[in-house]
């Protein structure tokens, strides 16, 4: 390169020379590229020639001159420095060459080190990434071959993830920023990830801007450190998260580190509690030897663990279980102290009171010793002078101690009996029952066992006994002895064997227990039921048989019963249930009752297994379901049904009202036609008329009844009421009619019929009228007999039968005869007559009362019909009118008639009052019955006849015995279905003394015997006679009737023609409010049903104008049409007084204004 830049130049120095010098200028740059080749003398060479170049083409030949005069200087100096440059370059060279073999050394040893370093070291140049040079570490680090990586870039390796991460590198090393342990993410050939620290510098290599790069591979103690970081957080974690309460402090108990379970026990914020030490919030009491032990921990001291007390800010108090340890340094010094607290408050407390309790304990253990000693001490005097046998038997069987009367009750001394065990004195026949019980409570079945045994006394005789035996054990459970009691029962045996006999053969499981609940007695049927043997219930708790979920409940049942002891029912309102043997469960119903023992009072329990009853009520409630079901479907049907009824009901009622208004004329015409002078056929015609009438009546009657109970409108009332004086009341309306058909109509209430009841009366009177009214209607010859008597398990149950000696009813009929509109066959209706609605009326009132009725009949001998209702006895109001209380006693009574059952009646109505009867069923057997008396000595007080005796009636026998001189003061009473005027003075001349109406009641026979006896005075019997035969007129008064048919205007006008009482009529009701408003009326008849103003708008006008003018109430009765109850009802709410229902009868209107007129005045007075 010199030779060339000398060539050039001296080319140039042939166009511009300079002298001399110039040449040197040629070799001075030759010669210092041969002494010190490179770049700095070629620099140089140039610069020479590019100078002489511009000097030659800048400078004139004058200024060529002058330069060439310097040059000569210059080549002086030259040759000067050529002399010096040759000198030197002799001694260069030999530096050079010492210099060359250096670097060489020093290039073979950075060799050296650069492979054989440890660490990955690469030469990359830094503009390109091409890698120059790598060693071992590097190429083994990155998993790549030396010709893998020689040549090629970092970019094309892909060991960066992030080009971005070179590029900022070599930023920083351009900027003049040193490289040192820079972390980096790195790849490998296989792709791992590898965390590197980099070094890196820049240094020109060949001219060629290089990166020398040394790594150090910390991918190990990167994942060391993380895994050392997730167990700090874990540690973290448990420390904040842990139960217990844990601290960190210094040496000298400066908190440093908390956690909140920390902060929650002693009641402090973290802030806090870094400002505290654990001395700060120390109790006082606790701090002096907690600040001991803490300094001996700190000066080398072993762990320690405390109890202690710490204060919150509020003041109060927690208590901790501490456990201290010290952390130390490899020196020995304490780095640290660890606290760990369990809050023990709770448990402190409970200790204390813990320890108040057992000083409480021992205290009460105490005082219970001392009442031990004082008990024993009672026990021991107890013991020795107990009234019945006591001893502590061994668990062997020997007699450990006997008292007195143990020794008395089976004749042995005590030294005796101690001498020798229970075995020997015991029955042979008791001896394994007895044991048997000992072997199970040695065993622990049992607790306390109590038998009846026998002792062999000492002189041979068995001795009975009621053993009750206890078990005493120890503290460890084992067996100290038996207390055993012996009560001597011989005397009572024979009863007790009654009673067992007794509970023995009873029906049901029979069971005894006394009030502690230990069962004393069973019978063979409760075994059954339960499924024990005898020997395994006696002596036990009655707990026993019953359910695990009861028994607690029974100890307090049982005592709230001795409590109130009384006999009463279990289960019949709630399940009760046994339990079995074998575990199973069965229910059942108790009856209770306590009864009086030598025990003491205990109760007998009588048991029935109602299992069979459970199931068919399972069964009943399915079908009640299903019918509920049905039902619902019934339910449209039934709707449609009872729009009908009530449709029909609307008709019937206006039906009734339409025949009932031309019907009351009719009968009140007849009624006053009877009253008039007639011929007999007249008088025919009319009681022909007057039947008819009340035959349209009953049917019309009939068919409402019919109606409402169909239509579900038929209601009951329930009053108190004297059923004896209904029977009175039926047997008057009755015995007309008997007595047409010359029927003996018999009416007896058992004496045991209570006397007032509860109920309908009305009602029952319908049902016995229709049943009497039938009997008479189809009975031609004989008797027809109503009898009322209690039931016999049921007092509140009444049962009636009404029984006849008619024609009957075939069997095949009876089925039917309860159906409306039913007889036996169409013949019966042609002849008896009637619509066949009674029976069916009858049945449906009484089912309707809750009862049942039946019939019995054979066909020629007459029928029976029977019905049963519930009339709950009840108290007799104070005006009720008592039977007289005859004294009886050894009165002999002649009774004589010629009807058996009429002898019956009587009879069961005096025999109980003690009267003597002797019965005649004729005339006479009666006189010959006299005869034998007077005969004996022992004549009659008093004689009954019968006036309808067959043969001498009544009469005829009364005048034969007035006749005979003996008997012709005797006291007569004559009993009759009726009683002419000729047979009324007939009697009266016959000195008969009292007289009866049939069918003949209770009361009045009593109190006719109680006239005839002179013990009540005559005229109670004298007033109720004349009240038969007297006709109730009213008193004078002013009378309005507001009435809107002229013929019963008429017919009222005629009922009231022979009283004194002045009658105004009106028209309708306008006219009626009017006229009495204008005049003064004592009573006012008002009928319901009218024109322009009814009877409720006019009575309700009526009421209202009395209370506008002050002015009394005055009397309202009103007249209807309308059978039904509701008219009745209606009437009397708006005000009305009385109400009548159309056809009236004369008798009846009279009655009711006489008892309104007489009501006013007594209000009045």
């Amino acid at each position: 390169m010199a030779a060339a830049a000398a060539a050039a130049i001296f080319i140039l120095d042939l166009f511009i020379p300079l002298g001399v010098a110039v040449p040197m200028l040629y070799v001075l740059p030759i010669l210092l590229s041969w002494i010190s080749p490179g770049w700095r003398i070629t620099a140089v060479t140039a610069g020479s020639c590019i100078i002489l170049t511009l000097l030659g083409a800048v400078l004139s030949p004058g200024e060529l001159s002058s330069a060439v005069a310097t040059n000569r200087a210059l080549a002086s100096t030259l040759g000067l420095v050529i002399a010096w440059l040759v000198i030197r370059q002799k001694q260069s060279a030999v530096q050079v060459a010492e210099a060359h073999q250096a670097r060489e050394e020093s290039e073979e040893k950075f060799a050296k080190v650069f492979h054989a370093s440890p660490h990955p070291i690469g030469i990359t140049e830094v503009t390109t990434g091409r890698c120059i040079e790598v060693n071992d570490a590097c190429l083994q680090l990155f998993g790549f071959s030396r010709e893998e990586v020689i040549g090629s870039t970092t970019l094309m390796l892909g060991i960066w993830p992030n080009q971005q991460d070179r590029v900022r590198l070599v930023e920083r090393l351009k900027a003049g920023e040193p490289i040192r342990n820079c972390a980096l993410t790195l790849k490998t050939k296989s792709g791992d990830v590898r965390h590197i620290l980099i070094s890196s510098d820049l240094m020109e290599i060949n001219g060629t801007l290089c990166m020398i790069t040394l790594g150090n591979d910390i991918t190990n103690r990167k994942q060391a450190e993380d895994a050392l970081l997730e167990r700090e957080q874990q540690f973290r974690a448990v420390f904040n998260q842990t139960t217990c309460g844990i601290a960190q402090t210094d040496s000298t108990g400066r908190y440093t580190l908390v956690n909140d379970r920390y902060c929650e026990i002693v009641g402090r914020l973290r802030e806090e509690l870094l400002t505290l030490s654990m001395h700060d919030i120390t109790h006082a009491d606790d701090l002096l030897a907690n600040a001991d032990q803490f300094r001996a921990l700190v000066q080398g001291g072993p762990s320690f663990v405390i109890e202690k007390r710490y204060l919150r800010p509020d003041g109060s108090v927690v208590w901790v279980h501490k456990d201290v340890a010290a952390v130390r340094d490899n020196g020995g010094r304490v780095s640290h102290i660890v606290d760990a607290i369990t809050d023990i408050t709770d448990r402190k407390r409970n200790e204390k009171n813990l320890h108040d309790l057992n000083a409480s304990l021992e205290k009460r253990v105490d005082e219970r010793t001392k009442a031990l000693r004082q008990e024993e001490q009672r026990f021991h005097g107890a013991f020795d002078h107990a009234p019945i046998g006591m001893a502590l038997v061994a668990p062997d069987g020997r007699w450990l101690r006997v008292n007195g009367a143990l020794c008395q009750i089976i004749g042995y001394t005590e030294a005796e009996l101690l001498a020798i065990d229970f075995q020997a004195i015991t029955h042979p026949d008791d001896l394994e029952a007895d044991l048997s019980h000992v072997r199970d409570m040695l065993a622990g079945t049992i607790q306390t066992y109590q038998m009846e045994k026998r002792y062999l006394h000492k002189r041979g005789h068995v001795v009975h006994i009621l053993l009750t035996v206890y078990l005493v054990r120890d503290t460890k459970g084992q067996p100290l002895y038996f207390i055993s009691q012996s009560q001597d029962i011989t005397e009572r045996k024979p009863a007790e064997e009654q009673f067992r006999q007794v509970v023995e053969s009873a029906p049901n499981g029979m069971l005894l227990a006394d009030s502690n609940g230990i069962i004393t007695l069973i019978n063979a049927q409760l075994e059954r039921y339960f499924g024990y043997d005898r020997h395994e219930l006696v002596g036990q708790p009655v707990e026993l048989l019953l359910p695990e979920r009861f028994r607690t409940q029974h100890p307090a049942q049982r005592a709230a019963f001795y409590h109130n002891p009384q006999a009463r029912a279990m289960g019949a309102r709630r399940d009760l249930f046994g339990r079995r043997k074998d575990g199973s469960e069965f229910p059942l119903e108790i009856g209770l009752n306590p009864i009086q023992t030598a025990q003491g009072q205990q109760v007998l329990a009588a048991i029935v297994d109602i299992s069979t009853r459970k199931q068919a009520e399972e069964m009943l409630k399915e079908a009640a379901q299903e019918l509920v079901s049905k039902n619902a479907e019934l339910h449209e049907a039934n709707q449609s049904a009872l729009i009908a009824t009530r449709a029909k009901s609307e008709f019937l009622a206006t039906m009734s009202h339409e025949i009932r208004t031309p019907m009351n004329a009719i009968v009140g015409m007849a009624e006053l036609l009877g009253e008039t002078s007639l011929s007999p056929s007249q008088q025919e015609y009319v009681g022909r008329l007057t039947r008819a009438s009340t035959s349209l009546l009953d049917l019309i009657n009939n068919i409402l009844d019919i109606s409402k109970i169909e239509a579900g409108q038929l209601e009951l009332e329930s009053i108190a009421f004297d059923i004896q004086s209904l029977v009175d009341t039926i047997g008057e309306l009755m015995a007309i009619h008997a007595h047409i058909k010359q029927l003996e109509l018999i009416a007896f209430v058992h004496p045991d019929v209570p006397a007032w009841v509860m109920g309908d009366p009305t009602r029952l009177q319908q049902v016995i009228i229709n049943l009497i009214g039938n009997a008479i209607k189809f009975t031609e010859r004989g008797e027809v007999v109503l009898r009322i008597e209690p039931d016999s398990a049921d007092p509140d149950l009444i049962r009636c039968c009404v029984s006849d000696t008619g024609i009957g009813v075939p069997h095949d009929k009876l089925h039917s005869i309860f159906d409306s509109f039913t007889q036996v066959d169409s013949s019966m209706t042609r002849k008896y007559g009637g619509t066949g609605l009674g029976l069916s009326i009858s049945k449906r009132l009484v089912e309707h009362m809750g009862g049942s009725i039946s019939a019995d009949s054979t066909e020629g001998h007459g029928s029976t019909f029977s019905f049963a209702v519930r009339l709950p006895k009840t108290t007799s109001p104070p005006t009720a009118l008592p039977l007289p209380l005859l004294d009886l006693r050894n009165r002999r009574l002649l009774i004589v008639d010629d009807t058996e059952t009429n002898r019956m009646v009587i009879r069961e109505h005096l025999r109980p009052l003690g009267a003597l009867l002797v019965e005649a069923s004729d005339g006479p057997a009666a006189l010959q019955a006299l005869d034998e008396a007077l005969g004996d000595g022992t004549p009659f007080d008093v004689a009954i006849l019968d006036y309808h005796t067959r043969g001498m009636n009544g009469l005829d026998l009364a005048q034969a015995i007035r006749k005979r001189q003996d008997s012709a003061s005797l006291p007569l009473v004559l009993y009759a279905s009726d009683m002419l005027q000729q047979t009324a003075a007939l009697s009266r001349e016959l000195g008969i003394d009292s007289f009866v109406y049939k069918p003949v009641s209770r009361r009045r026979l009593l109190e006719s015997l109680a006239v005839v006896l002179h013990q009540v005075p005559a005229t109670t019997v004298r007033q109720e006679q004349a009240a038969h035969q007297e006709l109730d007129l009213p008193p004078p008064c002013r009378i309005l009737l507001v009435e809107d048919l002229e013929d019963n205007r008429d017919l009222v006008r005629l009922f009231l023609k022979d009283t004194s009482c002045q009658l105004e009529m009106a028209e309708n009701g306008a006219i009626g409010v009017k006229k009495f408003a204008e005049g003064t009326y004592d009573l006012v008849l008002m009928d319901m049903q009218m024109p322009i103003m009814d009877g409720l708008q006019s009575t309700m006008a009526i009421r209202q104008w009395e209370v506008e003018q002050q002015h009394k109430p005055t009397p309202i009765i009103a007249l209807t049409a309308n059978a039904f109850s509701e008219e009745s009802i209606k009437s009397l709410n708006v005000g009305c007084t009385a109400h009548l229902t159309k056809p009236i009868k004369k008798k009846v209107l009279l009655s009711t204004i006489t008892q309104c007129l007489g009501a006013l005045r007594d209000q009045a007075a």
